[in-house]
């Protein structure tokens, strides 16, 4: 008979197991194609099921790095926000640094950016902000309005500061074209979760989910009935 070898069984889960599950790995060009990015953030957001656990290895493994040796979209967040982000990367001198402690509020870029950092759930106000600066850019990239162009990211000293542009309405975030849809998109914006908007709408929560995400939404984690 055999003794006993004293090694763990390959049974025992690794520690980077999880990125079987990563919906990353379903297409991974969509994260490193620049003209992409929004889509590449919001499969981050809306579809991932171990975007916790991306987002804790990004930060160990990306620590210091200098900015040109990261790349990518990864737990979403760009390249970019990931290095602006990381208090001890080196050469920030040409682009200011993005802190935790900023209060700006719900629905500016900063905000939406800080809750992806700090791994937090994105509300429906960051969301839908983040949805109408995609459609702004879409329509400079590709209408080609006169004007200064909407980048991702505010730059520079005035990162902050309102950018002078002509006067324009803002394209809303899609409510979604039939009353169904419509319906869901108004629950959505209350802040209910898929289980609250599903009973309040008559369907099914899977109805609700597939809804939701046609129209772009991020799932509500905690349902708010006094809204």
């Amino acid at each position: 008979m055999g003794g006993y070898s004293g090694q763990i069984p390959d049974t025992l889960g690794r520690r980077l197991d999880w990125q079987e599950a990563a919906v990353c790995g379903m297409d991974p060009e969509l994260f490193f194609d620049k003209d992409r990015q929004h889509e590449a953030r919001t499969a981050c957001v809306t579809r991932c099921p171990v975007r916790p656990a991306c987002l804790a290895q990004i930060k160990e493994t990306e620590q210091g790095e200098h900015r040109a040796h990261r790349s990518g979209v990864i737990a979403g967040l760009t390249s970019s926000e990931r290095w602006r982000f990381d208090p001890t990367a080196h050469s920030k001198s040409d682009r200011p640094v993005l802190t935790v402690e900023d209060g700006t509020p719900c629905g500016s870029y900063h905000a939406l950016v800080r809750h992806l950092w700090l791994g937090e759930h994105v509300d429906p106000k960051c969301w839908s902000a983040e949805l109408a600066r995609n459609r702004l850019r879409f329509v400079d990239r590709h209408v080609r309005r006169p004007g200064p162009a909407v980048v991702d990211e505010p730059d520079g000293p005035a990162a902050r500061e309102p950018v002078a542009q002509p006067p324009r309405r803002p394209t809303p975030p899609n409510p979604g074209r039939t009353p169904k849809e419509r319906h869901v998109y108004q629950l959505w914006t209350r802040g209910l979760t898929d289980l609250s908007v599903a009973r309040r709408a008559d369907l099914s929560t899977l109805a609700v989910r597939r809804i939701r995400e046609a129209l772009g939404l991020v799932p509500n984690t905690e349902p708010n009935e006094g809204m």
